[in-house]
């Protein structure tokens, strides 16, 4: 800042009348109940009683620009005093040793002006003398999702059948029942195979599964066939038993990622404005002193923010800051886990109920040390088997990108083996590079090498990534894998890939085993996009011993109803494939055919898919439900079409109920009833309703919509005159909101019942009329004249 600037309004000659005035003018707001100027009946009043020189002062303080109260001063000598409580209080920082009494001109940081007329002082300070709080600005949603659960069941069934050398059946289905409790899903397979006049079946039982979840707790449990967490290095085993722990995507609008902060300071009122990656992220005023803005983690890697600060007097500063990010990374103090408890399921998907005989446990825990920072820690326990081991993920101040370390152990009968694991990972909007290893020593094992393979000895990888306009997308990789008591495996490949304009796009890729100079494959391909969600692709493989080439055009189905199809023309060596298939979307089920045409020997498939849903009382066929489904209740009545996002996904049946297949759990899925061409005797009270139904159950939403009785009716008196204008009519006793009559005797009624009491006051006194309502298909029916009596 600039040193002190002193310039009152008017000479001390001419200030003991500006006091006087002043003083009169003070009592007088003082006794209109204004306390503007009255130290004692401000809200923003500074007081202290300490004795000051010269004139007693009461001034309305502020401080770059921003109004801080009244406050009490001393006027001595054209300088203004001000003890160290006042001083304190207007946010200054103030030294212990300093004096109680302080003259602003030997504070020489600052610039202040006193103006006489106005009884004001403004104050130019910098930031560093000022003992402010710091801002803080969340763009982060806080607000967590409130789940509609309902009672229900429904049955996924998708059916296959083949025909070529032999005939064979093929079904899968999905069981599920659901209430405000939780989810029973149970899933099974089938094959029928039909062989010169004989049958065999072999129905097998895949997963059976119940889960609670309690979205307020970010908190999920699974009785039943389930799988054990895993980190980075370790491995997942399906096991049968009870599984307990987090679970953040029960709330998916609150970010569990690190969040990005970016740090400011205004020296005067300003507005500031932050941009990342040449995106608009907030814009918004702050005060004075230092601010921070808390963003949403939208970015993985490296990013480039920038603050855009302009104060009240139009001054523009910028500043540029680069950031790097992970989404994997938990944010600070956030903490994950899951313990599971069961016994490992064997031959699954070949044998229905076959299980291991040593229970199993398992826990995996995530914990956020800081945004930086994110510490793991996995256990597998089983007979004769301790598995532990220790994870980091970090993200260094300098250089950014992702340093991740593991070590881990395992001791099996008096075996003891080891673990390790490093990688590193580094992106932003061009470049991006990866890598990790994973190394075992011959004694190491887990829960999962007791039912399958063994880990590997060696696991590494590298991948090196370069996005770019005009060269389009390059990807080089490096793969290693080698077992124990096996050779090593190590494939390099190079991807390419970019688009030529908006619909035409060409790829290549080159992979190369590097223990095997015949091992090499060539793969090139160029796609053209049509009207219609048609598209074409010419794609052409080569190899060291065999080429290929094909032609494939199709067209995908449209998601609200219709026919895709998908035909395919290829030669490999001396071998020629036809295949043609047709897939046909309904809002009941889905039908799929087609044929397979390999050097004359021919396969023939149909298929059919759907579900079959119960809720409120009645049963809907719909296309597979993948997820959750909502039924709208329209109160009873038909054709009342229905809008999910915007888009209307159909009409009410004749029970006034429709099925929506396609909502997202624990999402805010916005259902509204399209009113734009409603009948004019329909009325709705809501729109709109948010919905946000639970994990693959459904939820049952109603629509309070009316269907009222309007009606114009024509009334004469007892004598048949026409009722005059302005007349008033009860309707079945309500004596609020009479009915006005209007020219001719016509009153127009919106909502009438079958049968309905008229009472009528008119200038000759009063009458009575019995109104039934006429069956009509007419909107509003024209009834009348009808004659009242007393």
């Amino acid at each position: 800042m600039v040193n002190k600037k002193f310039t009152p309004s008017n000479s001390p000659s001419h200030y003991l009348v500006d006091f006087a005035l002043l003083s009169i003018i003070f009592y007088t707001l003082s006794a209109l109940a204004e306390p503007r100027l009255y130290p004692t009946s401000s809200e923003n009043m500074i007081t202290d009683t300490t004795l000051l020189p010269g004139i007693e002062l009461y001034l309305d303080v502020t401080i770059n620009q921003s109004h801080f109260g009244i406050a009490r001063f001393g006027y001595k000598d054209e300088k203004v005093w001000v003890s160290a409580a006042t001083l304190k209080q207007l946010h200054f920082k103030v030294p212990s040793n300093n004096e109680n009494l302080i003259c602003l001109n030997d504070i020489t940081e600052i610039n202040y002006h006193y103006n006489s007329n106005q009884q004001t002082l403004s104050i130019d300070a910098p930031l560093s003398l000022l003992d402010l709080q710091d801002t803080t600005i969340n763009l982060i949603p806080s607000d967590k999702v409130q789940t509609n659960s309902s009672t229900g069941a429904l049955l996924n069934y998708d059916l296959y059948a083949t025909k070529n050398i032999t005939t064979s059946l093929r079904s899968f289905s999905e069981f599920r029942l659901f209430n405000q409790y939780g989810l029973l899903s149970s899933t099974q397979q089938t094959q029928h195979n039909l062989d010169h006049d004989t049958f065999s079946q072999s129905p097998i039982r895949l997963d059976t599964l119940w889960r609670s979840a309690f979205s307020d707790h970010n908190l999920v449990v699974n009785v039943g066939d389930t799988q054990t967490r895993s980190l980075s290095w370790s491995r997942s085993t399906r096991i049968a038993g009870i599984q307990i722990g987090t679970d953040y995507s029960l709330q998916p609008y609150i970010p569990t990622a690190p969040l990005a902060a970016f740090y400011g300071s205004a020296t005067l009122p300003s507005n500031v404005e932050l941009y990342i990656d040449g995106i608009k992220r907030y814009s918004g005023e702050v005060p004075i002193g230092n601010f921070t803005l808390n963003s949403l983690p939208n970015v993985n890697g490296q990013g480039d923010a920038q603050i855009i600060l302009t104060d009240s007097l139009g001054r523009e500063s910028v500043q540029n800051i680069s950031f790097y990010n992970d989404q994997s990374l938990l944010r600070e103090y956030l903490f994950d886990w899951s313990a599971e408890l069961g016994v490992v399921r064997e031959n699954y998907a070949i044998k229905s109920f076959d299980y291991a005989n040593k229970p199993i446990a398992s826990t995996t825990l995530r914990y956020g040390v800081n945004n930086h920072l994110t510490a793991s820690a996995h256990a597998e326990f089983m007979e004769d088997l301790v598995n532990l081991g220790v994870e980091s993920h970090w993200i260094p101040q300098i250089g950014g990108g992702t340093v991740s370390s593991a070590i881990a152990f395992s001791s099996n009968t008096d075996h003891l083996g080891w673990l390790y694991y490093v990688g590193y990972r580094w992106a932003n909007n061009r470049f991006n590079f990866a890598t990790s290893i994973i190394s075992t020593s011959a004694q190491y094992q887990d829960v999962a090498a007791s039912y399958s393979s063994m880990p590997f000895a060696f696991n590494g990888n590298l991948i090196v990534g370069y996005n770019s306009e005009y060269l389009g997308s390059l990807n080089l990789s490096y793969f290693a894998l080698q077992s124990h008591h096996d050779d090593p495996i190590r494939y390099v490949g190079l991807n390419w890939y970019r688009p030529i304009n908006d619909n035409l796009y060409l790829s290549a890729s080159v992979n190369k085993q590097l223990d095997d100079d015949k091992e090499s494959i060539l793969y090139l391909t160029a796609t053209m996009l049509l009207n219609n969600n048609q598209s074409v692709s010419i794609s052409s493989q080569q190899s060291s011993d065999s080429k290929s080439y094909q032609i494939n055009t199709n067209r995908t189905a449209p998601s609200e109803g219709g026919l895709g199809w998908n035909i395919t023309a290829s030669k490999q060596d001396n071998a020629n494939n036809n295949q043609v298939d047709l897939n046909y979307i309904t809002n009941k089920f889905n039908v799929s055919a087609g044929f397979n045409n390999i050097n004359s020997n021919h396969s023939r498939y149909l298929g059919a898919s759907g579900t079959l849903a119960i809720m409120n009382d009645h049963i809907f066929a719909s296309k597979p439900i993948t997820n959750s489904f909502a039924v709208i209740s329209a109160n009873g009545l038909s054709n009342i079409p229905i809008r999910l996002e915007n888009s209307t996904v159909g009409v009410t049946n004749d029970d006034g109920l429709l099925l929506i297949p396609s909502l997202n759990s624990y999402q805010k899925n916005i259902v509204a009833l399209d009113s734009t061409n409603l009948p004019a005797n329909i009325q709705v009270k809501q729109t709109s309703i948010e919905v946000v139904p639970e994990y693959r159950a459904g939820t049952l939403v109603k629509f309070d919509v009316i269907k009222t009785h309007p009606a114009l009716v024509t009334i004469t008196d007892p004598n048949g005159e026409i009722l005059p204008q302005g007349s008033q009519i009860q309707l079945n006793g309500q004596t609020n909101n009479p009915i006005t009559v209007g020219f001719d005797g016509m009153a127009y009624f919106e909502m009438l019942n079958d049968t309905n009491q008229l009472l009528i006051t008119y200038p000759k006194g009063q009458c009575y009329l019995k109104l039934i309502y006429p069956k009509t298909k007419d909107l509003i029916p024209q009834i009348g004249p009808l004659r009242c009596s007393h």
